[in-house]
């Protein structure tokens, strides 16, 4: 394994979304497919967050994982767009492109309610998700930067959000500061396939300092 402090790839990140011209979304997401510690998880089982995660034949995910909680097996999606995207227009309502993003997420949520039977059958822990059922998804955007006095407008992006937690790619810095996974654990990132057939893309051993392959 490579050892890379997380500094370093903090730095590489804000090189990315200070670029002229602005990169693709899939710049972004194939940079956190390789420092999966980025992604916004709270302790995924096994170590394990999903990229492009399938919706039966509707949609795709960015990133999904599931976790144990208190009421059941809990999903969580994710949802990228582009650093270079606004949140807010000057006078506080979204731009079209945040109400195009939070409604894509309301269908993903439209769709697992409409196909819990297919989650528990096909997708990964379904024996588990079985016997001790499951709690309602969490669907998380991250979207556009920080910046002006957007911090202080964060409860108003929930509200529009309808659900939706909405976060800025600067943002992601807390979670190579806390991760959300236990100590010494290793965070992979695969891609799966409803045949259950996985794929490593990456994983990422998380210490004092931080290792990728």
């Amino acid at each position: 394994m490579k050892r890379v402090l997380k500094e370093q790839i903090w730095s590489e990140f804000i090189e990315l979304m200070d670029a002229t011209p602005p990169h693709s979304e899939e710049v972004f997401h194939q940079f956190l497919v390789k420092y999966p510690a980025l992604i916004p998880v709270w302790r995924p089982l096994d170590g394990v967050v999903y990229s492009k995660f399938k919706l039966g034949n509707e949609h795709v995910t960015d990133f999904a994982f599931v976790r144990d909680d208190t009421p059941g097996l809990r999903w969580t999606f994710i949802e990228i767009e582009k650093p270079s995207d606004r949140l807010l227009r000057k006078d506080g309502s979204p731009t079209a492109a945040l109400t195009h993003a939070i409604g894509q997420l309301h269908q993903w949520t439209e769709w697992f309610r409409n196909n819990l039977d297919y989650v528990k059958n096909n997708w990964p822990h379904g024996t588990r998700a079985r016997k001790i059922g499951m709690a309602d998804p969490h669907f998380i955007l991250v979207m556009g930067r920080r910046e002006g006095d957007l911090w202080e407008k964060r409860a108003l992006l929930q509200r529009f959000g309808g659900g939706v937690q909405v976060r800025t790619f600067d943002g992601l810095k807390h979670n190579l500061s806390s991760p959300a996974v236990d100590n010494d654990a290793t965070l992979r990132c695969l891609s799966y396939s409803s045949s259950g057939w996985d794929k490593l893309l990456s994983s990422m051993k998380l210490e004092i300092s931080y290792y990728s392959t």
